[in-house]
């Protein structure tokens, strides 16, 4: 047995202790999720219960009891996780059928779905799941943008909102993924630059004022006052071209990594 971090008058379960109350959590987890899925679920859970170690209090409960409801989660996650990966494989076959194909050497035909896959898996992770249903369903279904939005319980403005963000997003995944990789630290941020679409959210206005503008120190009314806009719409436009040229930097740190270490 060991002392849970920050609560030192609370003995916490050891790592065994665990293990074996995520093993007895198997049988369950099997009645919820398919069979490749259980041991995403346990491994998951073990994880998160060895972080939440110092939230375990014995006397509401035994470590049994306070394991599964950590493991129900877990599945719901998974779930929720492997319901998303369908629809974006659906999605990259429904856009491989209607797409025009480039080659029939198989080989290729292969590597370009993985590409698409990757590429909205990466979006997917930008975009956050909500957005990325919204986005899913319009580009899935040949409803009227007015039906998704009832749907989803949103105004069709923000259905809009949705799907121009979204897009935009898909564009710098895009971009970041082609590119070709700076070749020094340094150059980085302005590669991602160029990722970024200059036609949304007036881009072309606002990139050179993040490039060229330490932000923390000016005011928003400055801001405005520069791009010929309120300082609320300033906002707005500045938290959207960053957010693109974040996603940009961080594709293209992922791409480094990956170089470095293969």
């Amino acid at each position: 047995m060991t002392l849970a971090p920050e609560r030192p008058s609370v003995v916490a379960p050891s790592v065994e202790t665990l293990q074996r109350a995520v093993e007895e959590c198997r049988g369950r987890v099997g009645a919820r999720v398919p069979d490749h899925l259980v041991d995403d679920v346990l491994s998951l859970t073990l994880i998160e219960a060895w972080k939440k170690l110092a939230t375990f209090d014995a006397i509401r409960g035994q470590v049994e009891a306070w394991v599964w409801g950590i493991c129900h989660n877990m599945i719901r996650k998974v779930l929720a996780d492997a319901s998303r990966a369908r629809r974006i494989s659906d999605a990259a076959e429904t856009n491989r059928i209607h797409g025009q194909r480039t080659s029939t050497d198989p080989q290729q035909l292969l590597a370009d779905r993985y590409d698409h896959v990757d590429w909205m898996q990466r979006v997917a992770g930008f975009v956050g799941d909500e957005d990325w249903d919204v986005m899913l369903d319009l580009a899935l279904t040949d409803e009227h943008p007015r039906d998704v939005a009832e749907r989803h319980g949103l105004s069709l403005r923000k259905v809009q909102a949705v799907r121009q963000r979204c897009e935009a997003i898909g564009r710098v995944v895009r971009a970041a993924q082609d590119v070709p990789l700076p070749t020094s630290p340094a150059a980085l941020r302005a590669t991602a630059a160029t990722c970024v679409p200059l036609d949304v959210f007036d881009a072309d206005r606002v990139l050179p004022l993040l490039l060229r503008v330490e932000l923390e120190a000016a005011s928003m009314d400055a801001l405005g006052a520069e791009l010929d806009v309120s300082a609320s719409s300033a906002y707005r436009l500045i938290k959207r071209v960053r957010e693109l040229l974040d996603i940009a930097l961080t594709v293209l740190d992922q791409r480094s990594l990956t170089r470095e270490f293969s």
